[in-house]
C-alpha cells in the first residue's frame, strides 16, 4: 500500500480542510413567513407616524356659539300702542315703506255710553284754552304799555338829571362866592373890623347855600338810582313777558294734546316709524290685540346682515376681533350648503345674564353651566347663499350656530400638561 505524503496538504490548514469536508450537505437558512415581515414594517411605520404626530401635530380647543341673524342697523318692531281690534291692514309682506306710511288702522273705542261725558270734557278743555289765550293777550298788551311807560320815564329822568346838573352848577358857583365872602368876614371878625351881627348874617347865608347845594346833589343821586331801576325793568321786561307767555303756551299745548287724544280715542292709524321692507306680519284684520302686542316688523333697507352670537365666559378670553368663525345657518343645512366663513367685528365688554342674552341674540341661550354670556357680532363674508341655481339673501331672525378654534398648542405640550402643572406646583410650594 502506498502511503500519501503529508506535504500534499501543506497548502491548507487542517481546520479549513475539516470545514470543507461537510460542504456537500449545504448551508442552513431560517425562513420567515411574509406576514411577519409586513407586520414589522407596519409597526415601524405606525411608530414613526405616532412620534411625528406628537412632534409636529397641534391641538385647538373648539368653542360653540349660538345666535340669530339680524341686520346691522337693527329691526324695527311695530307693536300695538293700545288695546283694540285691527280694522284694516294697509301693507303686504315685502312692501317697501317710508317713514310715516300707514300700516294699520286700529279701533280702540271701548266706551259706548260716555259720549256726553267726552263732549263735556272737551268743552271744559276748550274753555281753559280760551282763558289761557286771553291771559296771553292781556300780558302782551300790558307789556307794551309798560315798555312805553318805562321808555317815557327814562326820558323824563334823563331830562331831570340834566336840569338838576344845571342847578347844581349855578348853586355851586353862588356857594363859592358866598364861601369867599364868609372866609373874608371871618378874617375881618378876627381883626375886629366888622360887627358880630354882620358876620352872623353872612354865615347864615353861606350855610343856606351849602345846604341847598347838598340837597341838589342828593336829588341827583336819587334820580340816577330811579333811572337805573327803570332801565333794568325795561331790559328785563321782554324776558319776563316771554317767560309768562311760554308757561301759558305750555299749558295750551297740554290741552291740545288732551283734545287730540280725546278726538283720536276711537281710531288710531299706526304708521311706519322708519323706512324699510315689511316682513313678519302678525296682526290680521279683525284680530283683537293687547297693548304692546307685536304686529309686524320692518327690515331697514340696504342693511347688512350679521350674526349676533352668545359665547360662554369660559372662552371669551381667547376670542378677539378679526378672528375667523364658521357659521351654520338653520335654513341652509351645512351638510348640503357647507359652512359659511365670517369674521368677528365686535365683542361685548360686559357679561349678559339670561334675559339680557335672550334680548341681545333674539333667542334663548344654550345650556351653559359656566355662564354668563358675552355678545359677539360676526360679519359674514357673503350676504347671500347660492342654492338651486338661485341666490338667496340672508333672512332676518334666522337661527345660526357657529364655532371657532381657540388656543392652538402642540400635542406634546397638551400631553405634558400634567407634568408642567406638577412642576409649577413644586416650584410654588
Amino acid at each position: 500500500m502506498v502511503q500519501t505524503s503529508p506535504t500534499r496538504y501543506a497548502l491548507f490548514r487542517p481546520a479549513s480542510v475539516q470545514a470543507r469536508a461537510s460542504a456537500w450537505q449545504g448551508r442552513p437558512s431560517l425562513i420567515l413567513a411574509s406576514s411577519s415581515t409586513y407586520t414589522t414594517f407596519a409597526a415601524a411605520a405606525l411608530a414613526a407616524a405616532f412620534f411625528a404626530l406628537i412632534a409636529f401635530g397641534s391641538y385647538a380647543r373648539r368653542i360653540d356659539m349660538h345666535g340669530t341673524v339680524l341686520p346691522s342697523s337693527g329691526l324695527i318692531s311695530v307693536s300695538a300702542p293700545a288695546a283694540g281690534s285691527i280694522v284694516s291692514l294697509e301693507v303686504k309682506e315685502g312692501a317697501v315703506v317710508v317713514r310715516g306710511t300707514p300700516l294699520y288702522t286700529l279701533n280702540v273705542d271701548t266706551a259706548t255710553k260716555r259720549g256726553e261725558v267726552q263732549q263735556l270734557v272737551a268743552g271744559v278743555l276748550h274753555s281753559e284754552r280760551q282763558v289761557y289765550s286771553g291771559q296771553i293777550d292781556r300780558i302782551t298788551a300790558i307789556a307794551k304799555q309798560t315798555e312805553s311807560y318805562l321808555k317815557q320815564k327814562n326820558g323824563n329822568l334823563n331830562a331831570q338829571i340834566q336840569q338838576i346838573d344845571m342847578q347844581i352848577a349855578t348853586s355851586a358857583g353862588f356857594h363859592k362866592t358866598l364861601d369867599d365872602e364868609y372866609r373874608f368876614y371871618l378874617e375881618m371878625l378876627k381883626s375886629r373890623l366888622v360887627q358880630r351881627n354882620d358876620f352872623d348874617a353872612r354865615q347864615q347865608t353861606w350855610m343856606r347855600s351849602k345846604t341847598e347845594l347838598q340837597t341838589l346833589e342828593n336829588n341827583k343821586l336819587r334820580l340816577i338810582g330811579d333811572l337805573h331801576d327803570a332801565k333794568y325793568k325795561l331790559a328785563t321786561l321782554e324776558t319776563d313777558t316771554e317767560n309768562q307767555i311760554d308757561a301759558l303756551r305750555t299749558k295750551i299745548s297740554e290741552i291740545d294734546e288732551k283734545l287730540a287724544a280725546d278726538e283720536a280715542r276711537g281710531t288710531i292709524v299706526i304708521r311706519a316709524p322708519g323706512a324699510g321692507v315689511v316682513t313678519d306680519i302678525v296682526g290680521k284684520p279683525g284680530q283683537v290685540v293687547k297693548i304692546g302686542s307685536p304686529m309686524l316688523t320692518i327690515l331697514p333697507e340696504a342693511a347688512n346682515m350679521q350674526a349676533v352670537l352668545l359665547a360662554p365666559s369660559t372662552a371669551i378670553g381667547f376670542v378677539h376681533v378679526g378672528q375667523r368663525v364658521l357659521l351654520r345657518y338653520s335654513a341652509f343645512p351645512y351638510q348640503k350648503f357647507g359652512e359659511q366663513p365670517g369674521t368677528i367685528v365686535s365683542i361685548a365688554g360686559a357679561a349678559l345674564d339670561g334675559d339680557e342674552a335672550k334680548a341681545a341674540a333674539g333667542r334663548e341661550p344654550a345650556e351653559e353651566k359656566n355662564g354668563p354670556y358675552y355678545r359677539i357680532i360676526v360679519a359674514p363674508d357673503r350676504q347671500f347663499i347660492d342654492a338651486a341655481d338661485e341666490r338667496h339673501s340672508l333672512p332676518a331672525n334666522m337661527r345660526v350656530d357657529a364655532y371657532a378654534l381657540l388656543d392652538r398648542r402642540p400635542l406634546y405640550q397638551w400631553i405634558l400638561q400634567p407634568v408642567y402643572a406638577f412642576g409649577r406646583a413644586l416650584h410654588e410650594g
